[in-house]
């Protein structure tokens, strides 16, 4: 999950559960590993957290459990925050209109932030298919600042090119 809100606590598992990923998101109640194993979280605020069987990465998360590795109890890593990161594009829709949204890189990030981000129209984003050829998708990004690719199944004979720098 990224950049979600929890309003309330959350559990990660029932019975047996094992790996996820919770990014750039709010806990505002207790993060409950219950029987969660091989669990990642990535800048994330939660007031608490509680449970979980083993192995949990926490990184730039605050109110993450202290470092644990070694000993008899649930081993968790928690490293204070993240040196570089550019949180993944995402699109958003309003008025019937889609918006490309691109999150800046941030460094030393700790928790959450949901600011600071470019918001790109669609004018100036070209949506590819898998039925485009590298060739088509390199002479759009020469018109375009930006690409977007639709899930398929991309078989090219020869690279993307990025050409800008941005």
């Amino acid at each position: 999950m990224r950049r979600v809100q929890i309003e309330g606590d959350i559990q990660l598992g029932q019975g047996y559960a094992s790996g996820g990923f919770l990014a750039n998101s709010n806990v505002k109640g207790m993060l409950n590993g219950a029987s969660q194993q091989q669990w990642f979280n990535r800048n994330t605020n939660m007031d608490s957290w509680g449970g979980g069987a083993w192995s949990f990465v926490h990184l730039g998360c605050v109110g993450a459990p202290a470092n644990t590795c070694g000993s008899d109890a649930a081993a968790h890593s928690n490293i204070a925050s993240t040196p570089v990161i550019a949180e993944k594009p995402y699109l958003i829709e309003a008025n019937g209109k889609f918006t490309l949204v691109v999150p800046k890189y941030e460094t030393n990030k700790k928790g959450y932030k949901w600011t600071g981000e470019d918001e790109v129209s669609f004018e100036h984003v070209y949506v590819a298919s898998e039925h485009d050829s590298a060739a088509t998708i390199n002479s759009k990004l020469q018109q375009y600042d930006h690409v977007v690719l639709q899930p398929g199944n991309y078989n090219f004979s020869e690279p993307i090119r990025i050409t800008k720098d941005r």
